[in-house]
This record gives C-alpha cells, sequence and structure tokens, in this order.
C-alpha cells in the first residue's frame, strides 16, 4: 500500500472538513447573533481566534467545560457540525 501516495488525498479531505465547519461556526454565530470569531469563516487552518480575553476564557470554562487556550484560541477541527450550536451556546453566555 502507497501511504505517501494516499497523502494528498486525506490533506484535502482534512482541509475541506476545517474549511466546512469555519463556515457553519460561522452562520451558526451570525444565527444566533454572537459577534465573537470574527475572522472565522476567512480563517485558514485548523485554529482560531475567538477574541475573548482571558477572563472571559475562564469564565466559559468555569460555566460551560469549554476549553480554549487563555489568549482565546481555539481549536476549530475539535469541533463538529453536531457540537457548534452548543458551543456558540457557550459563547452567548459570556
Amino acid at each position: 500500500e502507497d501511504h505517501l501516495g494516499m497523502m494528498p488525498g486525506r490533506l484535502g479531505q482534512m482541509r475541506d472538513r476545517i474549511n466546512g465547519l469555519r463556515a457553519a461556526l460561522a452562520a451558526e454565530l451570525e444565527r444566533a447573533g454572537v459577534a465573537r470569531c470574527p475572522r472565522v469563516a476567512d480563517g485558514r487552518g485548523m485554529f482560531g481566534l475567538t477574541g475573548l480575553t482571558k477572563d472571559e476564557v475562564l469564565a466559559l470554562r468555569d460555566t460551560s467545560a469549554v476549553y480554549l487556550v487563555e489568549n482565546g484560541r481555539m481549536n476549530i477541527a475539535a469541533l463538529t457540525t453536531e457540537t457548534i450550536p452548543t458551543f456558540v451556546a457557550a459563547l452567548a453566555t459570556i
């Protein structure tokens, strides 16, 4: 089996998945009227900035068990289309 030959296709699948998650997150943020993650739709890669302060990140952790880096960076690849509404609802409380 040629594992290296399979990499471009798999990388493309992961890129498409993350771009889809970014689009779904942006749409849910807009639908819910949550003004966070201002550049999520046009960003690239598996990480994004939420715009949350350290205190807001800690509050989100305490109230909703949502874990982000203290500078507000999030792992978009950790989301699923099923968890995006829950994540956005948690952001709405901060």
